[in-house]
Parts: structure tokens; sequence; C-alpha cells
């Protein structure tokens, strides 16, 4: 079962977002009115942490916190694992009512990059993630990425470029992290009705991707930071002591 909560993350908050991610926010709420909405900042995700025990604190704070979207990586698996329900970038949003196609029956709703990637799976959207609560996939992703920050001196050894964050997000904690963890793990998913990994195709018709298309330059423009491509001070993803 998908519980009814829709999960979003800017690191500084609903008041820093841009007026468009507001309306984005905003419309999410009315189009999902039997789903509750929340909205974290890292303030708020550390209070949740802590809740959670000092592990999940101490990982999420060894992050470099001038990447958002290593941190929005983390928080989606933390939360979806222990709460359930959906998380979507703040950029994205329903195309339907989520009630129109998630079934009570359901465990997890992923959606593979694009038609190579699905032939290929070697890349899965992490905006949306439909999930139920301690689902064992989930578990793993966050498993993997604990043992990469553990050891990330020797794990950053294997990175080909250290500037090229974006790149390295996806293998660290991302969409390539995410479909290693389900190409290993097959056995699971399957030939299971209430698992629907679907082709991208798929994705369009339920979800909408990104409200101002694939343009980083209008990413930057929204999100008022560095998207991924350029931009850090500090290119390593785990803050090394």
């Amino acid at each position: 079962m998908i519980p009814k909560n829709i999960f979003l993350f800017f690191d500084t908050g609903y008041e820093s977002l841009h007026p468009k991610l507001k309306e984005n926010v905003e419309f999410i709420k009315n189009q999902n009115p039997t789903y509750t909405v929340k909205l974290y900042d890292n303030k708020l995700f550390e209070d949740y942490l802590i809740t959670k025990g000092s592990k999940y604190l101490s990982y999420f704070n060894s992050l470099n916190k001038e990447i958002g979207q290593l941190l929005a990586d983390y928080f989606r698996l933390v939360i979806l694992y222990f709460e359930g329900g959906v998380y979507m970038d703040i950029k994205s949003r329903p195309a339907k009512p989520l009630d129109d196609f998630i079934q009570q029956e359901d465990k997890l709703w992923l959606f593979w990059g694009d038609e190579k990637h699905y032939i290929l799976g070697s890349h899965i959207e992490t905006t949306p993630i439909v999930v139920e609560v301690l689902n064992p996939l989930i578990k793993e992703h966050l498993d993997n990425i604990h043992y990469k920050i553990d050891n990330y001196d020797e794990y950053s050894k294997t990175l080909k470029r250290i500037s090229y964050v974006r790149l390295n997000l996806f293998d660290f904690a991302g969409p390539r992290a995410l479909a290693k963890v389900l190409n290993l793990n097959k056995d699971i998913w399957e030939n299971n009705s209430s698992y629907h990994l679907l082709n991208h195709s798929y994705l369009k018709d339920k979800f909408i991707f990104s409200i101002v298309g694939g343009d980083y330059r209008k990413y930057r423009k929204l999100y008022g930071k560095p998207t991924g491509k350029c931009g850090f001070k500090n290119k390593h993803l785990v803050m090394l002591i």
C-alpha cells in the first residue's frame, strides 16, 4: 500500500522558492486533496532525522551542503523508506490526480530514463518515486550510500572527474545508483504486479518531469543556485575530514 503522502524538498525552505515553484507546490496540493503534501528544508529534515537516531543525521551532515541535489537524493530515500508515499522534485508535478492511477495494492512506481536506458537498465528517474513503507529496494539503495560515505576516501578515487558533479551525483545516489540496485534484485520486482517499473514513454501520461522542460539554464534561474554542472566551490560530495 502507498501511504497518501507527497514529499518535496528544497534545502533553504519554502520562503526562498521562486514564485513559479511556490505555484507548483500549491498546484500539487489542490490537485491531490486526499494526500498530505509536505515540503522539507534542511532544518526540518534534520529535526526529522533526530527522531530516527544519530546515524542518519550524521550521514546527512557529512554531505556537501552546497549541492542541493545531493541533499534531496538522501532526503527522498530516508523519508520514503520510513514514511512511504510519493517523492517529486520541486520542479515536478503529477499530470493527473494520483488517485487516478495509484492503486491500493501497489508497492512501487519507477520510470526508466528513456528508451536506451530502459533497454540497458542503466538509469532510473529519481523523480517521481512512489513507494510503500520499508521497501527493501529503497533500503538497499540507502545502505549503499551509507557505505560510500563511510568509505569516501577510497570511493572518491574511482570518480573519473571530481569536477563533473552531475555525473558523480548520478553514480553516488542518483539514477545510475538506483538502477544498479534494481538490476541486482530482479527477483523482487520482475513478474510482480504490485511493482511498476515502466518505460519513460509512460511517464508523461502520469507525471510532468519538469514544469520548465529540460533546460538547465532555466533550472538554475528557478533554483537560484548551481544545478550540478558547474559553479560549486567544493566538488566533493562528502566533506572530507
